[in-house]
């Protein structure tokens, strides 16, 4: 019998599709959030949510040379809250619900500052607090382990800083977005199954730099809350002051590639891990030249880089469901893993 997880991987592309519109309008209404008092933006989140942070946090200082820090809401709890002046404060919760992202935008309130939310729950206390709602729009998920709220907040991410951008237009591919999700979806829940059987699952150690880093930690913590296999990741630069000295045998590396990492610094690193017992797994567009990883993933499409960590975490979604199923755990519900994360 199917997951709900698997089905909720396979309906990625036509959640995308029915929020693009609303979603566009509510960006450009979050935009005009950003006057001239506003020098930088702040942003709060946790567990999936701060992968979706750390995805807007390269694209809108890559895009918009915008000043973009993430939040340590536990901070704001307290007699000395952060000093906000000059920011916009985003929210970026699921449920809307986690008390420690509200308190940061109580604060942000506090201090006048504009508030904007990204969440599915427009009645949620994090939609209440914030001056504009960008809504996922996406429908429950039933699932405990994200997959379509986190495309969804990508997504938003985007059009968020596309809005920022105008009317210069960086971002070519948004209305192809949904066709090309759906395809890669449809395409990995057939194909990437098969890559399990050449890795060594000891452990797993997922790499990628810039836009690229947050599909790995994505990726990663995907990999955990549903297989339980123990899982890391890392910034390129950051695994070889070090972790990559580490023995390796029994484990595996998973490089994904996108325009941050060039070939040289690719082939380096594969030839690190590999020095040390790691068995690599490397997943590129067709447009990048082959490497000498152990195990390949090509995506069957070619599309511009800030789509191509949508793409990885597709295929980590997949790794994490037939891993999980390898191992026989319970999918839609994995053990310890909460759907909302309640702390202060």
């Amino acid at each position: 019998m199917q997951s709900v997880f698997e089905q909720e991987i396979a309906s990625q592309g036509e959640v995308l599709r029915s929020r693009s519109a609303e979603g566009t309008l509510a960006a450009r209404r979050a935009a005009e959030l950003f006057d001239d008092s506003a020098t930088h933006l702040v942003i709060a989140a946790r567990g999936s949510s701060d992968n979706a942070a750390r995805y807007l946090q390269y694209l809108s200082g890559r895009e918009l040379g915008l000043l973009t820090a993430l939040a340590t809401p536990s901070l704001y709890v307290g007699d000395r809250p952060i000093n906000l002046a000059g920011a916009v404060v985003l929210g970026i919760s699921q449920s809307g619900q986690s008390p420690d992202i509200v308190s940061v935008m109580k604060a942000a309130r506090q201090q006048g500052r504009p508030t904007i939310s990204i969440t599915n729950d427009v009645g949620s206390p994090l939609a209440r607090h914030t001056d504009v709602v960008i809504p996922l729009l996406v429908g429950d998920e039933i699932s405990l382990a994200a997959t379509k709220t986190f495309l969804a907040s990508l997504q938003a991410a985007a059009q968020l800083v596309r809005a920022l951008a105008a009317p210069r237009e960086p971002f070519y591919s948004m209305e192809q977005l949904p066709d090309v999700v759906r395809e890669v979806s449809a395409w990995a829940i057939d194909a990437v199954g098969g890559a399990i059987e050449s890795l060594a699952l000891g452990g797993l150690t997922v790499v990628g730099r810039g836009l690229g880093l947050s599909s790995a930690e994505e990726c990663a913590l995907k990999i955990r809350e549903v297989s339980g296999i123990r899982a890391e990741a890392y910034a390129a630069p950051d695994i070889l002051h070090g972790p990559i000295g580490a023995d390796g045998s029994g484990s595996t590396l998973w490089l994904q590639l996108t325009d941050e990492i060039n070939d040289l610094d690719a082939g380096a690193l594969l030839e690190s891990a590999q020095q040390s017992g790691l068995r690599t797994l490397v997943s590129r567009g067709p447009s990048r030249a082959p490497t000498r990883a152990d195990v390949e993933i090509v995506l069957p499409v070619v599309t511009e880089n800030w789509v191509v960590p949508m793409l990885h975490v597709v295929i980590g979604q997949v790794l994490a469901l037939r891993l999980g199923e390898i191992r026989q755990r319970p999918i839609d519900q994995p053990p310890g893993l909460q759907k909302i994360t309640l702390t202060n």
